[in-house]
């Protein structure tokens, strides 16, 4: 045990000279550390003091730029306005030339003389010339300049004109496309729905569909696509008839008289052809002359003629509204 103590307090020993070594370190490291901080807080500071000395040159260099733009800007206009004196001064040479004055020069310029020679130059021509003739160019320069203004005028309401017409254009075409949409695509529906086949409109010109008109194309099931003239007469009855009820839907009229137009139809075609005009019938009325019992049997109201003793007369039969009801559901 006194051995084992020996060698602990040994161990104490050692332990607590590391303990000294490493406070030590520790303290020359946080010496360090602090040395660090110090040192960069001077270098923040230095730091910030080169950004205000850059700032300022920029502001200064801006401040140059603008200030050689200026000079530059003012060099440009004095040397337009030098080339513009030059000019001036070659004018009035050709013109003293043009007069008689061929050689002039400094020793021999005389403005005196001059003035005085054109002065005598002016009494002898002023008999001999028009004295109205300034004010009848004004009012030449005064009349050409209302006539200009005129044309100015007249120039702006025939832009405004072409305007309003190509507006008025754009709307046309718009609510023609849209109405045009519309329309083709009823068509193809009831067609699809009826016969089964397509139908569908065309416009001969795209690039001008107001120059020439529209065309409408069917295909009857098993059958090639065909122009609607040249259907026959029971196809051509059916195409009419589900053109009619497309242009219903975009603009409703309050009746339409219909004159057998299932006549050439067989049982089925009359058959579907008849619900559709049942359907449609919701939000207008119908007035259908048809021999189909078919189509008959789904109507409101019927009127039935007939000849007695060389006299018409007219039947009229109303369906209940619970048979209506039975039959709508059939």
């Amino acid at each position: 045990m006194r051995k084992e103590q020996s060698e602990k307090s040994i161990l104490k020993t050692e332990l607590q000279q590391n303990i000294e070594k490493a406070e030590q370190e520790l303290k020359f490291l946080r010496n360090k550390e602090q040395h660090i901080i110090f040192s960069s807080g001077d270098s923040y500071t230095r730091l910030q003091s080169y950004e205000e000395k850059i700032k300022k040159l920029l502001d200064q260099e801006r401040k140059l730029s603008r200030e050689n733009s200026s000079i530059e800007r003012e060099i440009v206009l004095l040397e337009k306005e030098t080339l513009n004196l030059k000019q001036y001064d070659v004018k009035l040479n050709n013109d003293l030339t043009w007069l008689g004055y061929k050689e002039l020069n400094e020793d021999n310029f005389n403005v005196d003389d001059i003035v005085s020679h054109l002065s005598d130059e002016y009494e002898i021509l002023k008999s001999k010339i028009n004295l109205k003739a300034d004010e009848n160019y004004i009012q030449i320069v005064n009349g050409y300049r209302g006539m200009s203004n005129r044309k100015n005028d007249l120039e702006k309401e025939r832009n405004s004109i072409v305007v309003f017409i190509e507006e008025i254009y754009k709307e046309k075409k718009n609510l023609f496309m849209d109405a045009f949409l519309k329309i083709n695509k009823d068509i193809n529906f009831i067609f699809s729905r009826i016969i089964g086949g397509n139908a569908w409109l065309e416009i001969e010109n795209e690039e001008d569909i107001f120059s020439k008109g529209i065309r409408l194309t069917v295909q009857f099931p098993e059958k090639p696509r065909r122009d609607s003239t040249a259907l026959s007469g029971g196809e051509k009855t059916m195409a009419a008839t589900i053109f009619l009820l497309a242009l219903q839907a975009i603009k409703p009229s309050p009746f339409y008289l219909m004159d057998e137009v299932d006549a050439h139809l067989d049982a089925e075609n009359t058959e579907r052809l008849s619900k559709i005009l049942f359907e449609r019938s919701k939000n207008n009325q119908i007035i259908m002359v048809t021999l189909k019992d078919s189509t008959i049997s789904k109507v409101d109201q019927i009127y039935g003629v007939f000849p007695r003793e060389g006299v018409s007369h007219i039947v009229k039969y109303k369906y209940h509204k619970k048979e209506l009801d039975e039959i709508s559901l059939n």
